[in-house]
């Protein structure tokens, strides 16, 4: 199946008195980048974090945030005065090197991470429940880069089909191309009124017409062409291949671009190379 590099995930459940919140955003990259965001005190968590979205995700740069809200209604709640004290000499220590800040209020300090506890609070019980809730913001995630690779799927396919097609366009005017140019050339041998070797002339037009010969560049456009389709179809993680076609693609286009010497084929090369540039641009985002 196909998968885009782009998606977005949200989550919200709730673990005794802590609400758990995360949100996955990903954009295309080469690999696989992982970019965690926790609370204070959860660094512990990263390596499970990490563990799960590279089960479920071959590449793209993964920004994994975790927010977790604790009801004050109803909850025994502490301060943890070690983490307050070394919060409050972090604060001294820049107002020193930077002065006219404004002092944190209140609120603030509480809402730093680690600060704030519920004294009933169980955290592994939490951190599991976080950790569940990870895997279903990573299920949601995937379902939702699934829908966008079917989307990114149907285009690629319809670019295919217009780029068979103008390559057979391209390859039912070369016969006419190769008559009119062998027609011009004696019409201006003709036009010259001199005496010209019948074989020589024969010899020449031959030359220029394996010079225009571009059967091979138009079957290996077309098997490529096939290529495509069939990595579409794959179920491995197909991004870097497709994006190897292109490529290809482009190679042979631009060979048949430079052995033409008829404008309607010159055009037909030209549409080629946007058809190919604007499934380019979609593979980058193919997982």
């Amino acid at each position: 199946m196909i998968r885009s590099m782009t998606g977005f995930a949200s989550v919200r459940c709730r673990n005794g008195d802590t609400e758990i919140s995360w949100e996955i955003k990903t954009v295309n990259h080469r690999y696989l980048e992982i970019s965690p965001r926790l609370p204070r005190d959860w660094n512990g968590v990263e390596p499970a974090l990490r563990e799960r979205v590279a089960a479920k995700l071959n590449r793209g740069k993964i920004d994994c945030s975790l927010k977790l809200e604790h009801a004050s209604e109803g909850a025994s709640l502490r301060v943890d005065k070690a983490v307050l004290a070394q919060l409050g000499e972090a604060m001294d220590a820049v107002q020193q090197e930077i002065h006219g800040l404004s002092q944190a209020n209140v609120l603030d300090v509480l809402n730093w991470g680690g600060v704030l506890a519920s004294e009933t609070e169980d955290v592994e019980a939490l951190k599991s429940a976080a950790l569940e809730a990870l895997d279903e913001a990573l299920d949601e995630l995937v379902a939702y880069r699934l829908r966008e690779g079917a989307s990114l799927k149907a285009l690629i396919l319809s670019r295919c089909e217009s780029l068979e097609k103008a390559a057979a366009d391209a390859a039912e005017k070369l016969p006419q191309v190769r008559e009119h140019w062998r027609n011009r050339l004696i019409a201006r041998i003709e036009e010259l009124d001199v005496e010209v070797d019948p074989a020589r002339v024969e010899q020449e037009l031959l030359f220029v017409a394996q010079k225009m010969d571009v059967a091979e560049e138009l079957d290996r456009l077309t098997v490529h062409v096939q290529e495509v389709r069939n990595t579409l179809n794959s179920d491995k993680s197909v991004g870097r291949r497709l994006d190897f076609l292109m490529q290809e693609l482009n190679r042979e286009v631009n060979t048949l671009s430079s052995k033409s010497i008829d404008s309607a084929v010159t055009q037909l090369t030209v549409d080629m190379k946007v058809l190919i540039e604007q499934m380019r641009e979609q593979v980058q985002n193919i997982e």
